[in-house]
Formats: C-alpha cells, sequence, structure tokens
C-alpha cells in the first residue's frame, strides 16, 4: 500500500521527468509540401507517409507491438501532405517532402508516398513517448509482425509491389 507521503513523493517524480523532458521538445521541420491538390484530397483527419529505401519500408511498433506506417492527427488548418510530413518526422526524426496521395483509407486516413529529404535515411526521432521502436522494414517480412490497422498490411504490400518492378 502506497502512503500519502510516497504518492506525492511519487507525482513529484514524474512531475519533474515530465518538465525535464518538456524542455527537450523539438518542433518539426518546415513542411516543404507544395499543397496544389483538389481539395477533397488536400485536407483530412489524419494522414501519413508510405517511404522505401533500399526497397524496406519505414515503420512504427506500438507499445502493443503493433506496426504501422508513421502518421497521425491533423492539426487545426493543417493540409494533409503537412500533417504526413510532420508526424513522420515526430515519429522517427526523418524529414520526408509527401510527394504523391496514394491511398485514403475508411477511416479518413491519407496516406502519401514520401521521399527522404536531403537523403539521410537515419532513425532519430526526438524525444517523446509514442512508440516503442522504429525501423525499415522489408516486404517480405511484413507476415512476421501484428499490423495496427487491419488491412493496412495488405495494401501495403500490394503496392510497393506494383510500384517497385
Amino acid at each position: 500500500m502506497i502512503t500519502c507521503n510516497e504518492q506525492t513523493l511519487s507525482n513529484t517524480l514524474l512531475f519533474s521527468l515530465y518538465l525535464l523532458l518538456s524542455g527537450c521538445y523539438q518542433s518539426a521541420p518546415i513542411c516543404p509540401a507544395n499543397d496544389t491538390l483538389p481539395a477533397a484530397e488536400r485536407f483530412a483527419p489524419s494522414a501519413g507517409c508510405l517511404t522505401l529505401v533500399d526497397g524496406k519500408l519505414l515503420v512504427v511498433e506500438d507499445f502493443n507491438q503493433k506496426l504501422s506506417i508513421p502518421g497521425g492527427s491533423s492539426q487545426k488548418n493543417e493540409t494533409s501532405r503537412c500533417t504526413a510530413h510532420r508526424e513522420t518526422w515526430e515519429e522517427t526524426g526523418i524529414s520526408t517532402i509527401p510527394f504523391t496521395f496514394i491511398h485514403q483509407f475508411d477511416s479518413g486516413f491519407h496516406l502519401y508516398h514520401c521521399k527522404i529529404k536531403s537523403n539521410d535515411a537515419n532513425i532519430n526521432p526526438p524525444l517523446r513517448l509514442e512508440n516503442l521502436r522504429v525501423f525499415w522494414l522489408a516486404p517480405d517480412q511484413f507476415s512476421n509482425y501484428q499490423w495496427r490497422y487491419t488491412g493496412q498490411q495488405d495494401w501495403i504490400a500490394g503496392w510497393i509491389t506494383q510500384h517497385t518492378e
């Protein structure tokens, strides 16, 4: 049983850790996207990047050990391309350029084919507690992992096969 003093100490330590980590917060690089998309493709509730380097896909693994591509929720008045860029950087530390809108999932998530800005594929996420790990995954290894979103694994594998042969 935790006593009142132990709980206070625990809360104080957690708050101190939060303050320490929040001082390390980095903001995303400026979005390089040219938003000349049609209005229907310009805004979305969420977006992400399908990024390939040497035939491997950039993926994130959450704390439930499920994979997905980097992406997340849009901020107010943020275009879907800029959401894909920002979220990918926040989760991986890699600055991308969202080139081609390639798919809209049933959830409204917009997926972009992205290229790495400045050819730096080194994973170095800013200090955040979003994911367990980030790595490059070969398509023939997709089935070795559980994916966070049903159908995403098969759709992405199909897209990669069609666009890399």
